[in-house]
This record gives structure tokens, C-alpha cells and sequence, in this order.
């Protein structure tokens, strides 16, 4: 979350190898263009309702530049990992911040795909097991206050509207990603530094694998880390290529507290 913190802090806030999707690519030329303005991801929240925290966004590199038009997520600088494993022996986590007065929790978004021969929008998430800690997963100190490793929380998936891609083939439409949701959460957070951590299952061979969050012009780094479940041992998620560690995106929804404030004078704030 270092690199979130960074970029996102002004809206809201603010190993060894992690097991990296095997296949990699030759870096190319990078793309200059910005990431487009924060969007809602797939989830049932109603219409309109605002995140409490997104970095979707964060993946595009491409606007409108990738198969059929979609958002790209295209490679950039050394980088070669598309994604890491999300599935099976593994799970994944990253880390974010609740500010002062605290959220309810009732919702929450993450993205993986499947990489597939034919180009695909249809999701093909099957479920998802989630659990939401009260510190880093990997401290033994850490409690868990939500969820666990075996009930599926799935309750939607959808096309996030991006495409993951190399530097060299930014067009191509087979990863398209999506977004995995757990909605109907009453989670209470007060204010401080929580983790989600996840695992994903799919219907087809490949995957299914996380992307990461991706800059234009940038290396990116953060503090995502993988479990290897058997093991019960975590680690940072490094990218091959780059060698730096990486960020995974994110989108809770839920509510604000807020305390009522009367002053002496009988007004309210």
C-alpha cells in the first residue's frame, strides 16, 4: 500500500517471488497516457453510491486503448508478470486505511481473469473466500474480524471494462479482468491499518490470477503479499521482471461514521 498511499491519499486517505503468472514478456516502449479519474467498480451497491476507497482505476494505462475499445492494463518498464496466482494453494492480500471516525464495511471488490484463447467479457469467477484483519496476516499478533478461508462470499462478478496486456500486444483480449464482489458486509472499522486477503476460484484451466495496480512510466511498488497455504508462510509479491514488489487493487463500499458534534451555542456540526 506504499505506493497507494502516495497516489490515493489526497482523495480518500488516503519471498522470495511472490508466484507470479508464469508467462512473461520482452518490455517495450511505455505509454504516457494517465489512468482515468476514479470509477465505481462492478458491485450491487446502489446506483450512484460512492466508494469509500477505489484504486480500479490504477490498472489503466490505456484509456479506450485496448481490445474492442476497453480500458488497457498494459506493462510497464521492466515489468513481465500479468498477474499472481489467486487461487488453489494460494491467497493474496494488501493492506488499506480507514481514517479518522471509521467505516461500516459493506462491501468489498477484488479483481482477477482467466486467460483465455478466445476473448471473453462474460466472467467466469465462480467464488471467493475472504477475510478482512486487523493487521498484517503474516504477524502472528494480527486477529482475524471477518470471514474465513471456506465459505464462498461471492455475490456478483462482473467486466471491470479492462484488459490486461503486454507492452507489445496492448490490444489483446485475452485477460480481461474482473471484478469479484462480497456485498451485503456490516463490518465496523474503526479508525486504522486493516487487510483484506482472498482466493478466487474460476470455471476455465488458467488462473484465476490478480492483477496488479500499474503506472504509466512507472516500476510500481507496494506491499501485497501471497500465502503459501500449505507452508502457512507469506511473502511479498515481486514482480519477475521489474523485481519490485507490487500493489493490488481494491474497491470497499460501505458507510461513514459520524459522530454528532453539539457545541455550547445549540448548534450542530
Amino acid at each position: 500500500m506504499k505506493l497507494l498511499t502516495l497516489v490515493l491519499l489526497p482523495l480518500l486517505l488516503s519471498s522470495t517471488t511472490g508466484f507470479a503468472q508464469s508467462d512473461t514478456v520482452s518490455s517495450g516502449g511505455q505509454n504516457a497516457a494517465s489512468p482515468d479519474p476514479f470509477v465505481l467498480a462492478a458491485s450491487p451497491e446502489p446506483h450512484g453510491t460512492p466508494p469509500l476507497f477505489d484504486s480500479r482505476a490504477l490498472m489503466i494505462t490505456n484509456p479506450g486503448g485496448g481490445f474492442g475499445g476497453g480500458d488497457a492494463s498494459v506493462l510497464q518498464g521492466t515489468s513481465s508478470s500479468f498477474g499472481s496466482t489467486a487461487t488453489g494453494n494460494f491467497r493474496l492480500a494488501e493492506d488499506f486505511v480507514v481514517p479518522a471516525g471509521g467505516w461500516t464495511l459493506t462491501g468489498v471488490t477484488v479483481y482477477a481473469y482467466q486467460t483465455q484463447a478466445t476473448p471473453s467479457t462474460t466472467s467466469t469467477l465462480t467464488g471467493m473466500t475472504l477475510r478482512i484483519w486487523d493487521g498484517d496476516p503474516s504477524l502472528g499478533t494480527s486477529t482475524i474480524l471477518f470471514g474465513d478461508t471456506t465459505t464462498n462470499v461471492l455475490t456478483s462478478s462482473a467486466f471491470s471494462g479492462i484488459f490486461r496486456a503486454s507492452s507489445t500486444t496492448p490490444t489483446n483480449g485475452q485477460r480481461a479482468i474482473m471484478g469479484a464482489t462480497a456485498s451485503g458486509l456490516s463490518v465496523v472499522l474503526p479508525a486504522g491499518t486493516y487487510w483484506v486477503d482472498f482466493s478466487v476460484t474460476g470455471s476455465v484451466a488458467s488462473g484465476p490470477f490478480a492483477p496488479f495496480v500499474t503506472i504509466p512510466g512507472q516500476n510500481a511498488s507496494g506491499n501485497a503479499k501471497q500465502q503459501t497455504v500449505d507452508a502457512g508462510t507469506w511473502a511479498l509479491i515481486v514482480d519477475t521482471g521489474s523485481t519490485f514488489n507490487q500493489t493490488l487493487p481494491l474497491t470497499l463500499a460501505g458507510t461513514v461514521t459520524v459522530s454528532d458534534v453539539i457545541f455550547a451555542n445549540d448548534f450542530e456540526l
